[in-house]
């Protein structure tokens, strides 16, 4: 909605915009293909204008009892991700065991799996969506969701800018959604 909204001011700007994995990201930031990035706070290797830090909810499809699946399936986001890296190490120091059920670089990848039942993932709290349940960790024998960091970058060159001003309090307003 953020994107639609830049798009309704500013009908008269071209706003391209790129989803990709860490790697590519930070080298078209680095490069200066992209203006803004808003992402995990790791993935670029700078300091961000903005950082947040958000809480991880366990999520699963209704339908889909966790404290019964030994090990657990875990619906991930490919690597490099960190916050794999850290829902897995929350498992791995509880000793809950877990496997790799789906992996996909697709957030509606995600959701898809989890919706259908393939096994749990941590979301933001704002990509649970219908069909999705937020699960209460000590009822599922889960250890708490970890936290990650959330960061936004923009291009120096931009720092007087007002419709990159707009556009960055539009996507920092989304992503605390």
């Amino acid at each position: 909605m953020a994107l639609a909204d830049f798009a309704h001011v500013h009908p008269e700007l071209e706003l391209d915009v790129t989803v990709a994995d860490g790697d590519a990201m930070r080298g078209a930031y680095r490069t200066g293909k992209l203006d803004l990035v808003l992402s995990d706070s790791l993935l670029v290797g700078q300091t961000p204008r903005k950082r947040r830090t958000c809480p991880l909810v366990w999520a699963a499809a209704p339908s889909f009892d966790p404290s019964a699946r030994e090990p657990l399936p875990l619906v991930l986001f490919r690597h490099p991700c960190e916050w794999r890296v850290r829902t897995v190490q929350a498992l791995d120091r509880c000793g809950r065991r877990w496997r790799a059920a789906f992996e996909s670089g697709s957030l509606i990848a995600i959701q898809a799996a989890v919706r259908a039942g393939v096994g749990i993932a941590t979301l933001l709290p704002g990509n649970v969506e219908a069909g999705i349940l937020v699960l209460d960790p000590r009822a599922c024998r889960l250890p708490a969701p970890p936290r990650v960091e959330l960061a936004l970058y923009r291009r120096p060159a931009l720092r007087n800018d007002p419709v990159a001003d707009f556009l960055e309090n539009l996507l920092w307003k989304a992503a605390a959604g």
